[in-house]
């Protein structure tokens, strides 16, 4: 098997990967050690989420009123109100 792509790293990550993934993650050093990194990116993730005892629906209401709060700038993310097409 080919060495696995970065959706196939998180798969394995999530606990969501294919047996033969988790077979190939597990069998070739190089995948293992980027699905170990991932682990790791993930928990220092977490736990910067859980530093500020913020539950997470209370982080993603402060990130909208942020991206909403911008300014005229922002994200590709975020919808824009229609400006009405001059006539």
């Amino acid at each position: 098997m080919r060495c696995l792509t970065d959706i196939e790293v998180q798969a394995v990550v999530d606990g969501e990967a294919s047996d033969e993934c988790r077979a190939h993650a597990d069998a070739c050093e190089t995948c293992r050690a980027r699905v170990d990194e991932r682990r790791d990116q993930m928990e220092t993730i977490a736990s910067l989420i859980d530093a500020d005892g913020m539950p997470a629906s209370a982080l993603e209401l402060r990130l909208r009123h942020a991206m909403r709060d911008a300014g005229d700038v922002r994200g590709a993310t975020v919808l824009r109100a229609r400006r009405p097409s001059p006539a």
